[in-house]
């Protein structure tokens, strides 16, 4: 036993003296190649040998090589180079690098990140080796998230100057090379990117960035088509298995069987990866990239054309409606840019071509006007075909990219562009000539066949009309008699452009979506009625036809408001029906309930129907009957059709059927843009689908969604999000928790100024302004009210102790919280004090931060006008008091008298007064008796109450809106005395409010006398009455255009103007020229104009007259000095400087 284990010994010393020797050459080899000149390609044949011996000795390689850069930090950036390429070559041999184990890969990705930060920005070749090997490392899905996590180390978060520019490039080419492995860290890259983008400078480092952002966009689009590839292939192969099985057959199965496992873990992990999801709805804004970006680049030409190809690529990631909005402005860009940059034009072509992806997608985006000039320009590159001009592959590339430009826009302008090239193919010059034919031949062999049908008929006509006119009248005449008798194609296809015109132009268009439902179901039941089968698969296949999903969710918003009015009434049972006549088109399951359920809704419909509105059976409802409040109906009715779909979805035992039912609702909710009530339901209908779907990533995504989409500002939409995020919260209360959090932290992410600004949307959060951010912050909390409310009892407890109040109280501890929120908070106190009541909860159950929030109810109260109510806090906190005092155990009666004697102070301090008596004073006061009416009201401006004050100023702005006209001789008095009244009501907010309100009513009868006094007043004390003034957009024009008049008479611009400034003589035969003040607060005027004037377009309109004005001052007053003192003398006044 000893002699065996003493030869393992010396067997392993052996191996090891090997190995160091195998060592020891191959750093000899790397020694040679770097220090011997490269005479006859040496260093070539040395690099050679080491990539054989790399080969055959992966391990004792890749610890030769880092031993080798270890030891040599002087090592220069060349020969460096060449060891990490040396690295490269073998790591590139696929069966070398798998069999590289992961401690050793590490060591290899540590390496190559040091050596690429190592070197100087202006190095190229060293950091380049270094990015080709991080590169083939990450190619390996192994080795990816090792790589992205060396390279995200170097580029930590809240950096303040840009990481080395090769880190940028090696995420860039990691993102194109291996998208899969790339993208679930995209949104971790982005969120580092965004405090950073300020900062970055330099033609090198812009160069970098919009490369690596036009990479990140392509991995994205790459990444779900792998998944839908992935997704589609596993399809197949179950139904081959299936096949298989059913034959009982096994020729293959184990090997199939593994394959299929393989496949269903890939399309997991792909598809429950957040980053899809969230990159898929996430948008960049092109009007900041075309503005602050790609014409900025004038210095070199790389960066012109990677800009051109980085915003074409971020057409395809925003929404259409905002490349819509700014086509105006990113059309001329790119086509500019083809002058400025002479080199790497192929990216602006491709970035063109993307570009022409996102805006032919959209039928009604107006692309039509820049059309011809998108082609004029693209059509020079189709017309090379020399060898001189296509010597080189950028040459031929730019040609691809710009015969892949017409067909992609020819799918939308097929007829434009055949006439285009008509017309080009008349030109004298043959290459011209040629190049026409070219590209009709490239749009005949590429496109697809509804397309190339398209181009063939019209081609053929038009050739018709060129050659022969006679064949051409012909093919006319017999249109014109074969048009004689219409086909039902031709008259649906009239009927549906004559709906679609009342639909787009019609203002109260959704009056007609009553006669459609109607006209559907007579033809759905009529077809039902005959034993035949509805045909829902002819002509379903176009993108344009809402699918089952669609139609369902549309007819369910149309439900929304029946007890609101008599209209609504009949489009609700008009869609009700409709809806049960397609119940087969929906869903078998779906259709056994509406049929079950049809009678119960009908006579709920009748029921809750308002005065006037007819019944199912035709019978009209008595004006005169006693019915509930409408909003009480409405409650009512929306708790009956959400039961509804409640059932009908509980019934379709079908995952995807629910997640795609779920996502069509989604989707409507654009739709319902200036609709508050349909989109609050349809939210609560989408809270309602969600709650029955197990996909958790599906929820998350769309409980995201419905917070993006809500108006938060909007009380109904408010409610509508809560109550879904509720709904969904029976079934998925801890998620929604967690998302909730999420949501929360959107309050501290801030806005990212700056060049790269624009990348802040493609994060998965929408950016809001303050006021949008305080609106969201009371849904979130009205959201946890609700939360708790639909919360399963069982849990309900635990929740609310552990994770809602501890969220809570950081909210209602804040004193200066904003009117909404504190009302949100108020609301989800009575929330919670329903929840945790007995009857609700079947059992005893003691909250012990009653007190507590008691006393944050007082808070809010106490916080209120004991003289004017402003704000629902009153209500809501009377409504939580209520509910906590029905808890266990009851209140003492110290609490109960300090909690009744705070609500009956700042509640029956109240007083009602009847309104009206403005109108009448304005109506029947005689004009001799207005003098003495405005001064008792100046009078009352100071009085010590208030509520008199603000009274004061309200019939001093009506008094002055229907009298400022007949006030012309007051009215210097008038301003005047308004502005001294305006410091002693400013601690005052509403009387002063009211005060600047009755400036702007004068001001709009008598606006010049207005601006004359306020140029005789000083700055500061009168800059709130400019910036009231400027921002009454029909008064700016006017003030601007008076002040620059004044500016150009007073600063010597005309003939007969005042010199803008005096002589003073100092003595000893000097003088001094001193400026006149009036002048300088002729300036001082239009700077407070400029900074508070409303609308914008007015001021971009007069920068030409500003900038004239401001340069006309500047030259009068450049010499002069301004008076600090004035001293009078006998001759008058003069000046001393």
């Amino acid at each position: 036993m000893f002699s065996i284990v003493l030869s393992d010994d010396q067997r392993e010393v052996e191996q090891n003296k090997v190995k160091h020797l195998f060592v020891g050459l191959i750093i000899a080899m790397f020694d040679c190649a770097t220090t011997l000149p490269n005479v006859d390609g040496a260093r070539a044949d040395v690099n050679g040998s080491l990539v054989a011996v790399g080969t055959s000795q992966p391990s004792i390689f890749l610890c030769a090589a880092h031993a080798f850069l270890m030891q040599h930090n002087k090592l220069n950036g060349v020969n460096r180079a060449f060891v990490l390429s040396s690295i490269n070559q073998v790591l590139e041999n696929r069966s070398v690098l798998d069999l590289v184990d992961e401690q050793q890969a590490l060591l290899i990705i540590n390496l190559a990140t040091q050596e690429m930060t190592l070197s100087k920005e202006n190095e190229e070749e060293w950091p380049q080796s270094a990015c080709d090997l991080l590169v083939t490392l990450a190619k390996k899905h192994a080795l990816v998230g090792h790589v992205m996590d060396a390279l995200l180390q170097k580029f930590p978060p809240a950096l303040t100057t840009p990481p080395h520019r090769f880190v940028v490039l090696a995420l860039a080419s990691v993102a194109e090379h291996n998208a899969v492995g790339f993208v679930p860290f995209l949104t971790d890259v982005l969120s580092r990117t965004i405090p950073l983008l300020q900062y970055v400078r330099g033609d090198s480092q812009r160069h970098a960035w919009s490369h690596a952002l036009r990479s990140f966009c392509e991995s994205v689009r790459e990444y779900t088509t792998a998944a839908a590839s992935i997704e589609s292939s596993n399809q197949h192969f179950t139904e081959t298995k299936q096949y298989i099985n059913g034959h009982e057959t096994t020729i293959g199965g184990e090997s199939c069987a593994d394959n299929n496992s393989t496949t269903d873990d890939t399309v997991t992990k792909l598809l429950s990866t957040p980053t899809k999801s969230a990159m898929g709805d996430s948008k960049i804004d092109p009007q900041i990239v075309q503005q602050n970006y790609a014409d900025q680049m004038e210095l070199a030409y790389d960066v012109r054309a990677e800009a051109a190809n980085c915003i074409g690529e971020l057409c395809l990631m925003i929404s259409l409606k905002r490349v819509n909005d700014d086509l105006r402005k990113i059309v001329p860009a790119l086509l500019g840019l083809y002058r400025r940059a002479t080199t790497d034009q192929h990216l602006i072509t491709q970035g063109i071509c993307r570009f022409l992806e996102a805006t032919c997608e959209d039928e009604t985006s107006p692309l039509e006007s820049y059309l011809e000039d998108i082609l004029n320009a693209l059509f020079p590159h189709v017309c090379l075909f020399t060898d001189s001009n296509l010597s080189s592959n950028i040459a031929i590339r730019n040609q691809s990219e710009a015969f892949r430009c017409f067909h992609v826009a020819a799918v939308r302008f097929a007829d434009k562009i055949v006439y285009y090239l008509l017309h080009k193919m008349q030109n004298v010059q043959d290459s011209c000539k040629l190049g026409a034919i070219n590209v009709m031949r490239h749009l005949l062999n590429s496109a697809g066949w509804s397309l190339l049908k398209f181009i063939i008929n019209n081609s053929f006509l038009l050739s018709l009309n060129f050659a022969n006119s006679f064949i051409a009248k012909k093919t006319s005449a017999y249109s014109m008699d074969s048009a004689d008798t219409p086909t039902p194609a031709q008259l649906r296809t009239q009927c549906g452009q004559a709906l679609q015109t009342i639909a787009n132009t019609c203002e109260s268009a959704h009056k007609v979506l009553i006669y459609i439902c109607k006209c559907i179901r007579i033809l759905a039941e009529r077809t039902i009625k005959e034993g035949k089968s509805m045909d829902f698969e002819t002509g379903f296949d176009n993108v344009r036809v809402a699918g089952s999903y669609q139609v369902f969710a549309r007819l369910l918003a149309f439900m929304s408001g029946a007890p609101m009015s008599v209209a609504l009434t009949k489009r609700a049972r008009e869609a009700f029906r409709l809806m049960r006549a397609l119940s087969s088109w929906f869903h078998p399951s779906v259709e056994s309930v509406l049929n079950e359920k049809y009678d119960h809704i009908d006579s709920i419909i009748d029921e809750l129907s308002p005065p006037g509105s007819c019944t199912g059976s035709g019978v009209m409802r008595e004006e005169n009957q006693v019915i509930e409040l409408r909003s009480s109906r409405v409650a009512k009715w929306h708790a009956h059709v959400l039961d509804l779909l409640d059932e009908c979805v509980k019934n379709v035992n079908d995952g995807e059927w629910r997640c795609a039912l779920a996502a069509a609702m989604a989707k409507q909710l654009s739709l319902y843009t200036n609709l508050s009530d349909e989109k609050a339901f349809l939210m609560r209908c989408l809270g309602g689908v969600l709650s029955l779907i197990t996909n958790t990533s599906f929820v998350v995504d769309h409980l995201s969604l419905m917070f993006r989409g809500a108006l938060h500002s909007q009380q109904t939409e408010r409610i509508g999000c809560a109550q879904a995020v509720g709904y969904c919260a029976a079934q998925h209360t801890d998620l929604v928790l967690t998302e909730l959090e999420n949501i929360a932290k959107w309050e501290f992410l801030k806005k990212t100024p700056g060049l790269f600004g624009f990348i802040k949307d493609a994060m998965p959060y929408k950016h809001y302004t303050d006021i949008e951010m305080v609106n969201l912050r009371a849904t979130i909390m009205l959201t946890y009210g609700y939360v708790i409310f639909y919360c399963p009892t069982d849990v309900v407890i635990q929740r609310l102790e552990q994770t809602v109040l501890v969220f809570l109280r950081r909210y209602m501890e804040n004193p200066r919280q904003e009117t909404v929120v504190r009302e949100a908070l108020l609301e989800t106190i009575y929330l919670i004090s329903t929840t945790v009541n007995p009857t609700h909860l079947n059992s005893e159950y003691r909250l012990e931060a009653r007190n507590e929030l008691l006393g944050y109810i007082k808070d809010y109260i106490q916080s209120e006008s004991p003289e004017m109510l402003s704000s629902s806090i009153r209500l809501l906190g009377c409504k939580a008091v209520a509910a906590l005092v029905k808890l266990e155990p009851p209140l003492c009666d110290s609490d109960v008298w300090e909690i009744g004697q705070v609500l009956t102070k700042f509640i029956l301090s109240l007083c009602r007064e009847r309104s009206g008596l403005k109108t009448v004073i304005e109506s029947r006061l005689p004009q001799s008796q207005m003098h003495t009416y405005l001064s008792g009201l100046f009078e009352m401006l100071n009085d010590r109450q208030s509520q008199v004050s603000s009274s004061a100023a309200q019939l001093l702005t009506s008094a002055l809106t229907f009298r400022g006209d007949t006030l012309c001789a007051e009215a210097e008095t008038l301003v005047t005395t308004i502005l001294s009244k305006l410091p002693d009501v400013h601690a005052c907010v509403q009387t002063y409010t009211d005060l600047l309100a009755a400036l702007i009513a004068f001001g709009t009868h008598q606006l010049y006398s207005c601006i004359d006094v306020l140029l005789l007043q000083p700055l500061p004390s009168t800059t709130d009455a400019w910036h009231t003034l400027a921002h009454e957009g029909a008064l700016f024009a006017q003030m601007i255009d008076y002040i620059l008049e004044l500016m150009m008479n007073g600063c010597g611009a005309t003939n007969d103007s005042e010199t803008p400034f005096e002589v003073l003589d100092t003595g000893a035969g000097s003088s001094v020229k001193i400026v006149k003040p009036e002048v300088c607060t002729l300036a001082a005027a239009l700077n407070e104009l400029i900074k508070a004037g409303e609308p914008e377009d007015e001021l971009l309109k007069r920068i030409p007259q500003v900038l004239t004005a401001l340069l006309q001052f500047l030259a009068a007053v450049v010499d002069t000095q301004y008076p600090v003192l004035q001293k009078e003398s006998k001759d008058g006044i003069f000046f001393l400087p």
